[in-house]
């Protein structure tokens, strides 16, 4: 296309188009729109104002020389150099003699106003070369942020330098130092950039879930006066002490509801306070609950660095690890937008309630020591942690309970509190092996999840929050707080996993309980299979993808406030690359072994572990030894040095692997000496003992006979138990039968085994954990109470957890007790069987799921038959006089009743709080009431009841129904109270 000669603004063409060349030139106009339309990014920032400095030209400003930019004068002149330039010929030169390069002090900010800063440099990479930006705060901590790391590297190795920041809210135009800085040797700067920016949105493409809450809080004037004037002084002192006083009353406003609420400030740096948006620990007044949680937190998503923190949340709660509900939400006060918080469930009951656990006492250490000591180190100007340290604010810390008024005042969670708290100084003093103290299982997820996610923040001492499981008598770690506003928080040293350094003395009180963790043999084995399964490319893929419209949906609405926020969840599968390439030994080299003397056929052979993680010598050439061989790793200042065994004088190679994964490694024996040390065994659990009734016949446990037990039967993992036909045992003074492993109790018809206790003091039936179905066929269990040993408390005659079972035709009978029978977190079958006069309740499911046939249960002192959060089939029951409830369900259960009877009741059939409890066909008589549904928690939510087919005989009242909750007879909605 050629424009005519000439200046007039008109033009056309000089030829004739033709059809096909119309045609072509219109298609290309249409792609050209096209492409016009395609979005480039979710959230493009527009730069409002920019500012730069190319180094390359100098005026005189009456004092001194300056770099003249555009838009402003930087200072450093002298720094400017020839020697290297990405654009034009000069650039600002750092070294040992000039540390800073172009400088720029901006004063003319606004708080909250955002900034993008850049530039580019060039030099020795091992340099501490930085950009910064920071203020001063008059009346605390100064803001410091600074950017180290690349970019961008473009052709001629120059590497950018960015980070952006928002103005705090303290700011007074007491000036924003931006500025390069170098170090030793010479590293040069270009291209310097500042630019205030603002946002703007364009449509996400594709499916993703941006549902997000919202948080609309109401504050009175007075209130709100009394918090600024609080919070100017808290920023005054720089730490902030929760106090009694500092709670206020506010209300959350919902759509046709409000919620009563007590807030006051949250946190401890002032992070929490400098911003406009304010942190809060928000507390619903009693009877209430918003989002199903009674307290929780707000804060700047930064201050868990956003989504990192919610993946490392997400990632535990697929593993079943105990955490916090984390999320985002959208918050309000007074009716103004405050914008976008992140939402942080508090320490309450509900907290393992929600992740399908019985309650029980949240433990931690007092932080009280360590935020007077950093108080005093900041009001002294004293850098560092050593007032903390030399005020031993670790060794002072008092275990204390959450809630710890309400715990007291209950007997129940009072003892449990006692020996939660005995645990966990333990664990903090080293007295007991840590396989005795903690859940295994959930501690080895807990690590490597950790790991993984970079997430160590969580693992400082005073973050560490635990869960002591009352049926377990054992710890759960609660992970929380794996971030910090500066992303990653490092592990001393520069390690990637916790495991690694076990030997080290490294004097931190946190290494010092992560290394009591990497010391226990039973621990590391776990440890190391879940690095290896979580490590897994698959695995990772899994979950990233199971998550993507959870993250993105969530990145689409940070990007509305956030706009040069960025997440990339493959960071995780870097970190997991990282770890597998450390975690695996190699051949010849993560062992060194030589034989050290020779006797005969026989020598002694010395051996060190190189390898950052601790090793199993299972073979010696071809003969594979007896027991397998610990070996720790050997570091600088090590604790544990090496490992000295005996073995044929032939040998040549030694085999060995990681505990607990399968793969072999080997490495040869060489022919010189080398000192090394032995390292103790760990013992285990629970030791098995033969006796005139108990058999062990390789992996199998044998009981039979007629006998009198009067010490507890202790059966650890990886056995199978067998109590054969007619046996008869009476236990006593206490016993109590309680097996990690698989039983089978084997009666028959005309043979069936007796369980009883003739003094009425058995201390429960109690199977943990089993990896094996158990199955229990014609046996009674008479006058037995429940586990309780040193304060161990479960509450079923009869309990199973974790640990599926079969049982049939079994009576459980007179117990001492509050459960007949307590399954709890199992799935199981129960056919043809009798619970009779139970003290409390009969059968009692707490999140469990299974099949029933034909049960009976008579004269139970409370409910019949009592799920929560379970999920279970019901064919065939019956339940006669039992002191309460014939059937209750409750805690988001669901169940399906085929065919029920209940008799003698109080309330033939409960349903309660988020419970679906649909009926084919039952039938009720002389009781009470035959049909209740209500929420009774304010942490769930109202009921349902479906019924198909009633047959009623002598019932006073038919139903009663909350409002909310739902009965559903016969087709027809029943009226609520």
């Amino acid at each position: 296309m050629i424009l005519k000669d000439g200046h007039s603004s008109s033009y056309s063409f000089p030829i004739q188009i033709g059809k096909k060349s119309l045609l072509i030139l219109l298609g290309i106009c249409l792609l050209l729109i096209l492409i016009s339309y395609i979005p480039r990014s979710s959230y493009e920032a527009q730069v409002k104002e920019r500012i730069f400095c190319g180094a390359e030209e100098l005026v005189f400003d009456g004092s001194k020389s300056m770099f003249q930019g555009e838009g402003a004068l930087f200072e450093n002149a002298e720094s400017q150099s020839d020697t290297y330039a990405r654009t034009g010929n000069h650039s600002s030169k750092t070294d040992k003699d000039q540390a800073y390069g172009m400088f720029y002090l901006m004063k003319k900010a606004r708080p909250g106003d955002r900034y993008r800063v850049s530039i580019w440099r060039y030099g020795n990479k091992l340099e501490a070369s930085r950009l910064v930006v920071s203020i001063d705060n008059p009346a605390g901590e100064a803001f410091y942020k600074h950017s180290d790391i690349a970019s961008e590297i473009d052709d001629k190795e120059w590497e950018k330098l960015e980070l952006s920041f928002e103005v705090p809210a303290y700011y007074q135009e007491q000036g924003i130092r931006i500025y390069p800085m170098g170090g030793a040797s010479a590293v040069y700067f270009d291209d310097l950039s500042i630019e205030r920016v603002a946002m703007a949105s364009s449509a996400i493409v594709g499916h993703i879930d941006s549902s997000i809450f919202s948080l609309n809080l109401k504050i009175d004037d007075s209130r709100m006066d009394f918090l600024k004037n609080r919070r100017q002084e808290i920023l005054n002192t720089g730490i902030y002490f929760a106090e009694d006083k500092d709670w206020v009353k506010a209300r959350i406003i919902e759509t046709t509801d409000e919620i009563p609420v007590k807030l006051r400030f949250k946190g401890d740096w002032m992070d929490h306070l400098k911003y406009e948006k304010w942190s809060f620990r928000i507390r619903a007044k009693e009877e209430h609950a918003w989002n199903r949680m009674t307290t929780f937190s707000i804060q700047r998503p930064e201050n868990r660095d956003f989504l990192s923190e919610w993946m490392y949340h997400q990632f535990l709660a697929r593993e079943d690890v105990l955490s916090p509900r984390y999320d985002f939400v959208k918050v309000s006060l007074n009716g103004e937008k405050k914008g976008i918080y992140a939402l942080e469930e508090h320490f309450e009951k509900i907290l393992p309630e929600y992740r399908a656990r019985r309650e029980g006492p949240i433990l931690k250490f007092s932080e009280d020591g360590v935020w007077n000591a950093r108080k005093r180190s900041l009001d002294m100007d004293i850098p560092g942690r050593e007032v903390e340290d030399k005020h031993k604010s670790f060794e002072a810390a008092e275990v204390l309970a959450f809630r710890e008024k309400r715990i007291l005042e209950d007997s129940v969670l009072r003892k449990q509190f006692e020996v939660g708290r005995s645990l966990m100084l333990s664990y903090k003093e080293g007295k007991k092996a840590v396989s005795e103290i903690f859940d295994l299982d959930l501690l080895a997820k807990y690590y490597a999840i950790t790991d993984i996610c970079q997430a160590h923040h969580s693992t400082i001492w005073h973050n560490q929050r635990f869960y002591y499981n009352p049926v377990l008598a054992k710890l759960e770690p609660i992970a929380y707080d794996g971030y910090t506003e500066s992303g990653i928080f490092g592990l001393g040293g520069g390690k990637r996993i916790l495991g690694e350094g076990i030997n080290l003395a490294l004097g931190n009180p946190e290494d010092e309980l992560i290394q009591q963790h990497m010391r226990d043999t039973a621990f590391v084995k776990k440890y190391h299979q879940y690095l290896n399964k979580f490590t897994q490319p698959a695995y990772l893929d899994d979950l990233i993808l199971d998550l993507r419209p959870l993250w993105e949906g969530k990145l689409y609405q940070l990007r509305k406030e956030y706009f040069d926020y960025t997440y990339d969840p493959d960071q995780l599968k870097a970190h997991a690359r990282r770890i597998r390439a450390l975690l695996f030994p190699l051949n010849d080299n993560s062992i060194r072994v030589s034989m050290e003397k020779g006797n005969g056929n026989q020598a002694v052979y010395r051996l060190r572990n190189y390898h950052l993680l601790p090793l199993e010598i299972i073979a010696l050439d071809e003969t594979h030894l007896e027991e397998p061989i610990f070996v720790w790793p050997s570091d600088q200042e090590q604790l544990i040095e090496f490992t000295e065994f005996e073995g044929p004088k032939d040998t040549r190679k030694l085999l060995f692997k990681l505990p607990g994964l399968d793969e072999i490694y080997e490495s040869r024996v060489l022919p010189w000496s080398r000192e090394l040390a032995e390292i103790p065994l760990a013992s285990a659990n629970f030791k098995l003992e033969e006796s005139d009734f108990l058999k062990i016949e390789g992996q199998k446990v044998l009981i039979s006979g007629k006998h009198q037990i009067d010490k507890d039967i202790l059966i650890p993992p990886g056995y199978r138990v067998e109590i054969l036909p007619g046996t008869r045992l009476d236990f006593v003074k206490g016993a109590a039968f309680i097996s990690r492993s698989a039983v089978q109790l084997l009666g028959t018809e005309e043979e069936a085994i007796h369980l009883y206790s003739s003094d009425k003091t058995a201390s429960g039936f109690t199977v943990l954990q089993a990896a094996e179905k158990s199955n229990i066929r014609y046996t009674n269990l008479e006058h037995f109470s429940s586990l309780n040993k040193a304060q161990w408390q479960l509450t079923g005659a009869l309990c199973f957890y974790e640990s599926e079972v079969d049982i049939a035709h079994l009576l459980v009978h007179e117990n001492q007790c509050e459960d007949a029978i307590n399954l709890i977190r199992s799935e199981f079958e129960i056919r043809n069987s009798v619970i009779s006069h139970s003290f409390s309740d009969g059968l009692d499911v707490d999140f469990g799921k299974g099949d029933i046939h034909d049960l009976l249960c008579i004269s139970t002192g409370n409910d019949g038959v009592d799920f929560s959060g379970s999920r279970v089939n019901l064919f065939g029951l019956e339940v006669r006089n039992p002191g309460d409830k014939g059937i209750s369900v409750g805690e988001e259960s669901f169940v399906i009743i085929y065919d029920a009877k209940i008799e003698g009741a109080n309330i033939a059939l409960a349903s309660k709080d988020l419970s679906n409890a649909e009926v084919k066909r039952i039938e009720i008589s002389s009781c009470n009431t035959a049909f209740t549904a209500y929420q009774k928690k304010p942490e769930f939510g109202p009921a349902k009841i479906k019924v198909e087919e009633l047959i009623l005989d002598k019932v006073n009242f038919l139903h009663l129904i909350e409002r909310g909750s739902e009965l559903r007879l016969k087709g027809k909605l029943a009226e609520t109270l």
